[in-house]
């Protein structure tokens, strides 16, 4: 027997509430009255918080900044003793440790220690404040009233997959008297319906990235279950990614000055065709199923372009295999280029058919040692917002290995078809992590399992499983487009690897999937002579052909334009008047600052803004999450530490910006 009824009337007056903000609602939403009916009769207040009791876990955590024992603390230190931090700038050059952020770190570990607050603890416990809560759908919504009523959430985020999970509460729920409610609390309500589990996180961080650290999550046993199998998404890497991909300021030090390095050596630059190019594309990985694959691929190159991934290029020119592009990505200064051009001594000069697509960040050298070369900006760096004149020339899920460079590539450049060969992103074996045929070596120590393509099981790592869902994320903005844009295609998409499985793409066996290639060929013969890329696809010589070539004058037009010493000075003062500033830090403060990565703003106003984000986007989250496990400190002690914090901010602020002055210096030595 429910403990509470069906209020007909209710549904009438939410009806109207809900019609007056989005007239027809019912209908262009396309709810299922009677589906939503059945919800709200299956759900009981027993039910619900028995459902409730037994989630775990019941709240979201973002990872953990603060250094929380000594050992790290010590090392931190260590590493920071080995740079001077405020010295010439020439001494962050090829620093590959967060030195900016470490240095915050230990700032504010340091205060905790000076207040008496022991900062090894984490612990944290359930309250109200300082709160927000995270709804998979409503239920009846009479846990869900109970819940923000009791937490007193300053964020409520409620997302669905169906409209019945929200219209479901509407019989026992008065919504009107819910948001009057939250409007005098001062508090946000959201409501969001996603298509697709992708969609979860970029609509959960669209509200922000703070109110997603220690927020209470909701779920109705009633809930879509096609949502809760998405909101296992909340518990693994891409939710932590959100704050793992921030980057660090230093690492943004270096892409500008490796950028410049490279633009001023005038290269051929990199843009999206305006029509897609069509043809048939394989990418290359390194991983070991690419030494079964060789005389596949072989076959292979007289119908479909080649592009390599970094080290799988070794493999395929041993074998006198023509590539037709290799994509490179890192910032890894000239050891990268060592190798590449030690090889190319060893093979007697660079083969003529090889297209290098490199990253701005990627060491000038390069270029001399690929003659045929263009230079591309990597979507999420500074480089792309100080020194593009086009968003044409930017390469987006392009990261974080090379193989995502090939594969975005292929993509952009408007494949028919994209078929993956050595794209593993593991192992069969755990002691075989790449193939024997590529260039450099691997570090990767695959412990864990996964599913396979052509197989059961593979092992294989974290590092492999975010080059994993960056592919998958490019396959679901080409379908989505595809749904959206009359006359784009999506690419079919085939894995050949025997690797991890790759969601979007058709698994098959290499030997099968040149059979039916031959299939489709039936009646073409065959051409025995090596092909060259204008034979199998004329319209990319063409396009390679059009690329235009960076300039100097270019180069200093746009830093100039750009100013990035005057957009600087504009952000770091914000960012010192929010910390000085005598508001609360929960919920005001957070969301004035916020505001200044979240706003709408220019390309210009976008480049101090990517430099400081690892360090200050993850500095006040560092804070935030002291302030939750200090919640049952005396009021005193949390405004001593929210006081001495702000003041650590504002000092933080002052040495970036330094800093950048300097890089601004250095650079403009160059002219």
């Amino acid at each position: 027997m429910p403990h509470f009824f069906m209020d007909n009337g209710l549904f009438a007056k939410n009806l109207e509430f809900i019609n007056k903000m989005n007239p027809g609602f019912i209908e262009n939403k396309k709810v299922d009255i009677e589906k939503a009916k059945q919800k709200n009769v299956s759900s009981d207040w027993q039910n619900e918080y028995a459902y409730w009791s037994a989630m775990e876990p019941k709240a979201l955590f973002l990872p953990n900044l603060l250094f929380r024992n000594e050992g790290v603390t010590e090392w931190a230190k260590s590493e920071i003793e080995k740079v001077d931090i405020e010295g010439d700038i020439k001494t962050l050059i090829n620093v590959s440790r967060d030195i900016t952020f470490y240095n915050l770190c230990l700032k504010l570990r340091k205060n905790l220690e000076e207040i008496g607050v022991n900062p090894n603890n984490t612990e944290t416990v359930m309250g109200t404040g300082g709160t927000s809560i995270i709804a998979l759908g409503t239920g009846s919504g009479v846990l869900l009233n109970k819940m923000i009523r009791a937490f007193n959430p300053y964020i409520v985020h409620i997302i669905l997959s169906t409209w019945d999970d929200y219209v479901s509460s509407f019989y026992t729920l008065d919504w009107e008297d819910l948001r009057a409610y939250l409007d005098m609390q001062g508090a946000e309500l959201h409501v969001s319906c996603i298509k697709h589990e992708t969609d979860l996180l970029q609509t959960l961080r669209g509200k922000g990235l703070y109110y997603l650290d220690h927020a209470y999550l909701y779920c109705s046993p009633q809930t879509d279950e096609k949502l809760k199998e998405y909101s296992k998404i909340l518990y693994g890497q891409r939710f932590t990614n959100l704050v793992n991909y921030l980057g660090y300021t230093i690492d943004e030090y270096n892409m500008i000055i490796q950028a410049s390095d490279t633009l001023r050596c005038c290269p051929k630059m990199f843009a999206d065709p305006i029509d897609g190019l069509g043809g048939k594309f394989l990418v290359c990985g390194s991983g070991p199923s690419l030494d079964q694959s060789i005389e596949i691929i072989r076959e292979l190159q007289s119908t479909h372009i080649i592009v390599c991934g970094g080290s799988s290029y070794k493999a395929l020119v041993e074998e006198g295999i023509r590539v037709d592009f290799l994509t490179l990505m890192e910032r890894d200064y000239d050891t990268g280029n060592d190798d590449y051009a030690g090889f190319h001594e060893k093979m007697g000069g660079t083969p003529e058919c090889v297209h290098l697509v490199m990253a701005s960040v990627c060491h000038f050298k390069m270029l001399e040692t690929f003659p045929k070369s263009s230079v591309f900006f990597r979507g999420a760096l500074t480089p792309l917002a100080l020194f593009s004149t086009s968003s044409r020339q930017a390469i987006y899920y392009e990261g974080p290995e090379a193989v995502n460079t090939a594969f975005s590539l292929c993509a952009q450049l408007g494949a028919d078809e994209i078929v993956l060969f050595g794209v593993d992103l593991g192992s069969v074996s755990k002691d075989e992590p790449r193939s024997g045929k590529v260039l450099g070596n691997s570090q990767r120590v695959f412990n864990m399992d996964a599913i396979g393509n052509l197989r059961e099981e593979i092992y294989t790592c974290t590092s492999m499983i975010s080059v994993l869902q960056v592919i998958e994320a490019k396959i679901v903005e080409c379908q989505n487009r595809a749904k959206i844009e009359d006359i784009y295609v999506a690419p079919r998409f085939v894995n050949c690897s025997d690797g991890m499985r790759i969601k979007g793409t058709e698994a098959s066996q290499g030997e099968e999937y040149l059979r039916k290639i031959k299939q489709e060929r039936n009646g073409v013969e065959e051409n025995k002579k090596q092909l060259k890329l204008e034979d199998i696809n004329p319209e990319i010589e063409l396009w390679w052909d059009s690329l235009h070539s960076y300039t100097k004058d270019v180069f200093w037009a746009e830093w100039k334009r750009k100013n990035p010493r005057k957009y600087t000075l504009e952000l770091c003062e914000k960012m010192r008047n929010i910390f000085s500033n005598e508001i609360p830090w929960f919920p005001d403060m957070l969301k004035e600052f916020e505001k200044l990565y979240d706003t709408p703003r220019s390309q210009y106003e976008d480049i101090p803004r990517r430099i400081m984000r690892g360090t200050m986007l993850k500095g006040v989250l560092a804070v935030t999450q002291q302030l939750q496990i200090m919640r049952m400190e005396a009021p005193e002690k949390l405004e001593e530490y929210v006081k001495d914090s702000k003041n650590i901010l504002i000092s933080t602020v002052g040495e970036i910006e330094e800093q950048m002055y300097k890089v601004c210096d250095y650079i403009e030595s160059q002219e």
